[in-house]
């Protein structure tokens, strides 16, 4: 019923020849097309839906979420390719259904048929919930609530688009929490010459997962401020390899911020793939972590990295270029929904973090 009021509401506003705006962020482009297939790309539950109604349960509130509706099956099929997704069987138009429930009812009975009918017609019916719908809205808070799952969606490197850069990041912290840093650097891939190198002292009181990651979202930054399109990223944490694809929910609130900066500068890349490896195999990127701590302490480096001075600027660019913003060299990258609401909800995280940290070192 309330789906159904805000259609009209729009409806109305657009025959006045007012703006035809909607309150909800993913919405409004889809609820008002003549749209019969729904590609989700990024979401709760990614594939193919039939309905608007349907596809909403699984990206509204969802942040990262990548979805579109399309006209056709055929073109939202191609959607998900396009992301890396694997599509669904073909789903069963209603007369389909019909006549397949209407040959299985009477080759097999009417009790058999039914249950044939209903087990041929269910692609065409909507997956909901089992329960009201709030209490799916509370158990879908409730999972928000727990943690986030967004990430990047992988875009495969070729030497044919340009050259492709390996960037191999670390962190470090010597109480966890405690005195951390981080070290980062990037080669050329093809010929494995090392094109820059970077270390910094990140604060008094961080955890060794927030120097992985700054090491990760300095050196994402260094690498787009080179001007690289294409990055193979590796790093010998599998947590945070797995959060920035999208494959494991960031849970700890203390890790948020670090994950939306390093997801939006990710996304910048034309070209982007991430991938764990053994500590042996991150040695250098490991030195430069605990280089970065003994520079702070023997007073020879005394510069303190911020995530929000990263993330502002991230946030200030992605206002420039709007959301998700672009590669290095000026290459267009897809865009994803929420990118620009992500980079600004970083920047917020990012300075409420930074000033627990400062009120921490001064008691």
């Amino acid at each position: 019923m309330l789906l159904r009021a805000s259609l009209r509401a729009l409806h109305i506003s657009a025959a006045a020849g007012g703006p035809a705006r909607a309150s909800a962020a993913p919405t409004a482009a889809l609820a008002m097309g003549k749209k019969s297939h729904y590609a989700v790309a990024v979401g709760r539950k990614t594939g193919l839906f039939t309905s608007w109604d349907e596809c909403r349960q699984h990206v509204q509130g969802f942040a990262g979420s990548t979805f579109k509706g399309f006209a056709s099956e055929q073109e939202a099929r191609a959607y998900l390719a396009q992301h890396g997704v694997t599509a669904p069987p073909p789903l069963a138009r209603n007369g389909e259904a019909d006549a397949a429930a209407a040959a299985a009812a009477t080759a097999g009975g009417r009790s058999r048929g039914a249950a044939a009918a209903a087990a041929l017609a269910e692609p065409t019916l909507k997956r909901r919930a089992p329960g009201s719908r709030t209490q799916r809205a509370s158990a879908a808070a409730a999972a928000a609530a727990t943690g986030v799952r967004f990430g990047v969606t992988v875009r495969p490197t070729s030497a044919a688009n340009g050259p492709v850069f390996r960037l191999e990041f670390d962190g470090a912290s010597k109480q966890n929490p405690g005195p951390a840093g981080f070290g980062a650097v990037i080669y050329e891939e093809a010929e494995g010459e090392e094109v820059h190198r970077l270390c910094q002292y990140m604060g008094d009181l961080c955890t060794n997962n927030q120097a992985e990651y700054a090491g990760l979202i300095a050196g994402l930054a260094a690498a787009l401020e080179l001007g690289c399109r294409q990055v193979k990223v590796q790093g010998d944490s599998t947590l945070i390899v797995q959060q920035v694809l999208g494959n494991w929910q960031v849970k700890n609130e203390g890790l948020r911020p670090y994950h939306a900066a390093a997801v939006a500068l990710a996304r910048r890349f034309a070209g982007f793939e991430a991938k764990q490896v053994p500590r042996a195999q991150n040695a250098v990127a490991d030195a430069l972590s605990n280089q970065a701590i003994d520079e702070f302490r023997s007073g020879a480096n005394r510069t303190v990295w911020s995530l929000a001075d990263v993330a502002a600027a991230a946030a200030a660019e992605a206002a420039e270029t709007g959301a998700g913003g672009r590669g290095g060299g000026g290459a267009a990258v897809p865009q994803h929904a929420e990118d620009e609401e992500g980079e600004e909800e970083a920047a917020a995280a990012a300075a409420q973090t930074e000033e627990r940290a400062k009120r921490a070192r001064l008691s």
